[in-house]
C-alpha cells in the first residue's frame, strides 16, 4: 500500500513540475484549456489572443477545439482603421501565431461565430453587398469551410438581414439564431431577435418579448446558451455597476424569460463589460472588459522599459478578453428559482 501511495505522490509531483516547466519554457506555446480558469476572471490566452490591442469580440472556438477566431482593432482606435477577424489554430499540438482570416482584412468585420457543426462562420460587416453599394448597412455574412480553407463571404440575406443593423449573433445547438437588429419603436431602435431554422431555412425573425426588450435600457451583444436555457446580454441599466454590465435572462419551460439578473461584481466592473459568450462545451464564460490595471501614479520614477511593459500588455485601458468558469451562472439560476 505504501509503495502505491509513494508512486502516486511521485507522479503528482512530476506532473506539477512538468506543467510548470512547460509554462515557463515557452510562453507562446499555450493551450487555453490545459489549465482552465477558476471562479474569477483572468486574461484569455494572454500575449496571443488577449494582447495590448483592442479586442472587439469574445473568442469563438471550433466545436473540435482546434481553432479560435475573434475580432480586434490592431490600429489605434482614433485612426478609424477597420477591425479585422483574427485566428489561431492548433497544429502539431501547438497554437499558431495569430493571423488575419482569409476572408477579412479589407472591410469592417466583427464577431466571428462558428456554427454548431463547425462548417461555417457567421460574422457581421458593413462591407458592400454589391460593387458600388454605399449604404453602410451592417449585415450578417457567412463563409463555408472546405478542405482548402474558407469560401468567399456571402450575405446571409433575407429574412435575417434587412435595412440598418444585424449582428451580435449566436447559435443554440439546434441552429436557432439569436441576434441584435434594427427595430423601430424599441429603445434606441434596436431589439434582440430570434429565428428558428426549419428544413435548413431560417424563418421570419421574432422580436423577443418586452421582458428582454424593455424600454429605458440599452442592450447589445446577446449570446444564447448552447442549450437555450439562458440568454446573456450586455447593457446599460439603472442599478448597474459601471458603463455597461452583463446580465443573464433565464428561459423557462414555457418559453418565457426571467427578469434580468446582473452577473455581479465578480464579472462586472465600473467600466465597460460586454461581448459575453459561452464555450461550445458550456464550461467557460468569456467576456470583454475595458477595466485597466494601469496606475495613475507610481511610488517611484519608471524607466522606458517599465512603462512600455505596462502599456504594451493587456490591462492597458483597451478592451481585453477574459474567461472564467461558468458555474457562476448556475449559482445565479438557483437563486433565481
Amino acid at each position: 500500500m505504501g509503495g502505491v501511495v509513494n508512486k502516486n505522490v511521485f507522479f503528482l509531483f512530476f506532473g506539477c513540475i512538468l506543467l510548470q516547466s512547460c509554462a515557463n519554457s515557452d510562453k507562446a506555446r499555450f493551450d487555453p484549456f490545459a489549465l482552465p480558469p477558476g471562479d474569477h476572471p483572468q486574461f484569455f490566452a494572454e500575449g496571443k489572443i488577449c494582447t495590448r490591442h483592442h479586442e472587439h469580440s469574445a473568442p469563438s472556438i471550433s466545436p473540435n477545439g482546434d481553432a479560435i477566431y475573434w475580432s480586434a482593432f490592431l490600429a489605434p482606435l482614433q485612426s478609424d482603421a477597420p477591425p479585422v477577424i483574427l485566428f489561431t489554430e492548433k497544429v502539431n499540438g501547438h497554437w499558431t501565431n495569430p493571423e488575419v482570416a482569409s476572408f477579412s482584412g479589407q472591410f469592417r468585420d466583427n464577431g466571428p461565430v462558428f456554427t454548431p457543426d463547425g462548417k461555417q462562420i457567421y460574422f457581421y460587416s458593413n462591407r458592400p453587398k454589391v460593387p458600388g453599394d454605399s449604404t453602410g448597412d451592417w449585415d450578417i455574412w457567412i463563409v463555408d469551410k472546405s478542405d482548402v480553407g474558407w469560401s468567399e463571404p456571402y450575405n446571409l440575406g433575407e429574412p435575417i438581414n434587412g435595412p440598418g443593423f444585424q449582428g451580435h449573433h449566436s447559435f443554440a445547438n439546434d441552429g436557432t439564431l439569436y441576434f441584435l437588429a434594427t427595430a423601430e419603436g424599441y429603445f434606441r431602435d434596436v431589439a434582440v431577435c430570434r429565428s428558428r431554422k426549419v428544413n435548413g431555412q431560417y424563418q421570419t425573425p421574432e422580436i423577443l418579448p418586452k421582458t428582454i426588450n424593455f424600454d429605458g435600457a440599452f442592450k447589445w451583444c446577446p449570446f444564447i446558451a448552447p442549450d437555450e436555457s439562458y440568454l446573456l446580454i450586455s447593457g446599460y441599466q439603472d442599478g448597474g455597476l459601471g458603463a455597461g454590465d452583463i446580465y443573464v435572462f433565464f428561459r423557462n419551460s414555457d418559453d418565457t424569460w426571467s427578469a434580468p439578473v446582473n452577473l455581479g461584481s465578480t464579472v462586472n466592473s465600473n467600466d465597460n463589460d460586454r461581448f459575453p459568450a459561452i464555450s461550445y462545451n458550456g464550461k467557460y464564460l468569456f467576456f470583454t472588459s475595458k477595466r485597466t490595471h494601469l496606475k495613475r501614479e507610481f511610488d517611484r520614477p519608471q524607466n522606458h522599459v517599465e512603462l512600455m511593459t505596462q502599456y504594451n500588455n493587456p490591462g492597458n485601458g483597451l478592451t481585453d478578453i477574459y474567461w472564467m468558469d461558468s458555474a457562476l451562472i448556475d449559482s445565479l439560476r438557483l437563486s433565481y428559482k
